[in-house]
């Protein structure tokens, strides 16, 4: 028997690059994920303004119009969350299949290998028993 590689260890790279990429999403979805909740936490973090620049009527002014508008932006942040996490919930299942294609790729590359190496020890003892 000759010494070529089956075809399965030509595809194995291949399914390698193709859990990379999904890897490579996730870590976007995740990277998203903290994004958008580091903007919520910061959200939480209380204003600076110039304390003598404005009126108290103003500042009273300036101040229910920033709590409207960092509420309405909390609504936005979380609703934005809420899709990248279910983004991330549907992904892991791509990545999981990935994984598990990978891995069976591997597993299959394995048992031929050691199927060849059989075939050449075999032969070589009918050829020794010649």
């Amino acid at each position: 028997m000759s010494r070529r590689s089956h075809p399965v260890d030509g595809v194995l790279p291949l399914f390698e690059m193709a859990l990379q990429i999904e890897q490579a999403k996730m870590a976007q979805i995740n990277a998203r994920i903290a994004q958008l909740t580091q903007q919520l936490k910061d959200l939480d973090r209380p204003h600076h303004v110039d304390q003598n620049a404005l009126s108290p009527a103003r500042r009273a002014g300036a101040d229910m119009r920033w709590n409207t508008w960092a509420e309405a932006r909390r609504g936005l942040l979380r609703q934005e969350i809420a899709k990248a996490m279910a983004q991330r919930a549907d992904h892991a299942q791509v990545l999981t299949r990935a994984l598990a294609k990978k891995e069976a790729a591997r597993s299959l590359s394995k048992k031929m290998r050691v199927q060849r190496q059989k075939t050449i020890a075999r032969r070589a003892s009918l050829h020794d028993e010649l």
